[in-house]
């Protein structure tokens, strides 16, 4: 499988690669997901491969789980008016998990626009250690099922 940033996911089994592909906009986007993406994985590899792999799917791009706490993006900036903006986005959507509904407003160009010099990898890890694992899961309920399963592994 593999994700190009030009036209967002694309899903391609395995075995049949170029053969058959989802964008975006094929797959659902609530949590059955996963498991629409663990049926495509299933059918050319056989129901065996499931048991060690756990599907998740993200369907826009990490920052988007960094909405789950708008308040921690005062760590990159004292700017007050910044955290208002990032809140107001959230409240736009159910789910921090569900922002994106364009592909010049998705989380890091959303982000980019507001945050002058935002870096993705460096101030996105500096805002997710502020925000922290517990609310991420708390507001990203497709995120939080998948850890959720990886935990109850033995």
């Amino acid at each position: 499988m593999r994700s190009t940033a030009s036209s967002g996911w694309k899903i391609t089994p395995l075995e049949n690669s170029g053969k058959r592909t989802y964008s975006a906009g094929d797959l659902p986007h609530d949590s059955h997901s996963s498991n629409a993406l663990a049926h495509e994985v299933e059918k050319p590899l056989g129901e065996e491969s499931l048991r060690r792999f756990i599907p998740y799917a993200q369907m826009y791009e990490f920052e988007g789980l960094l909405f789950s706490r708008p308040q921690a993006f005062s760590i990159l900036s004292p700017n007050s008016d910044l955290v208002s903006r990032l809140q107001w986005i959230r409240d736009q959507f159910a789910s921090p998990e569900a922002i994106n509904d364009d592909v010049e407003t998705a989380p890091s160009k959303r982000l980019l626009s507001l945050i002058d010099g935002y870096e993705k990898p460096f101030h996105g890890a500096l805002v997710a250690l502020e925000t922290g694992p517990p609310v991420i899961r708390c507001e990203c309920p497709i995120f939080d099922t998948w850890l959720q399963r990886i935990e109850s592994l033995n």
